[in-house]
């Protein structure tokens, strides 16, 4: 770290004191089952909406906006036979949500996405899949890597800036998507609503 970067140093130094509450949001994302009702009888109705209420609410206590919204399954049949786009779906209860953080002035946007669904656990774990239980220094848990721990990253990042004292001159927009693991459609849709990195 050089002198010449005071703003980098200071958002580091904030995230390694910070470290097991970044573990511990990751942990509380991954102990929500989230499946993909896609899957049927092992999906957690409601798992999807619970990761974008710990998302929002997190968000939230920066400064966010908080928008949320389901996808319009019927608007979406505008995508069909276009990658992404499968028939039937259904979203009550299965929200997208994108949490903007405002800039300080008129700076370029970011936008950090992710899903909030998982496939199902499968057989042959040895341990709770949905205990996000510590071993080795590692977190072991359905969707510790896709996409829970990618989602605590994003979320801690932006944290980190605004609890270091520092405002991103453009808006950051942490937009969190349903049905990744099962086609495309909460993508199609965020993205059909405006959400855009240039946007």
């Amino acid at each position: 770290m050089t002198a010449a970067d005071p703003v980098k140093a200071t958002v580091l130094h904030w995230i390694d004191s910070h470290g097991e509450e970044v573990i511990s949001f990751a942990q509380e994302l991954i102990r929500i089952p989230s499946v993909n009702p896609f899957f049927g009888a092992e999906a957690a109705p409601g798992g999807e909406a619970q990761v974008q209420d710990a998302i929002g609410q997190r968000m939230a206590a920066i400064g966010a906006t908080i928008h949320r919204w389901e996808p319009d399954a019927a608007a979406l049949a505008a995508y069909a036979g276009r990658p992404g786009y499968y028939a039937g779906r259904d979203f009550t209860g299965r929200p997208n949500q994108a949490a903007v953080l405002a800039g300080s002035s008129s700076g370029r946007s970011l936008l950090l996405t992710g899903h909030v669904d998982v496939v199902p656990p499968g057989t042959g774990w040895s341990v709770d899949p949905f205990a996000a239980a510590r071993h080795d220094g590692r977190i072991v848990g359905r969707g510790a890597i896709d996409m829970k721990g990618g989602l605590a990253a994003m979320v801690m990042a932006v944290e980190a800036i605004v609890r270091s004292g520092y405002q991103p001159a453009g808006a950051v927009t942490v937009g969190t998507v349903v049905d990744e693991e099962a086609g495309g459609m909460g993508t199609l849709d965020f993205v059909a609503q405006g959400y855009r990195a240039d946007a």
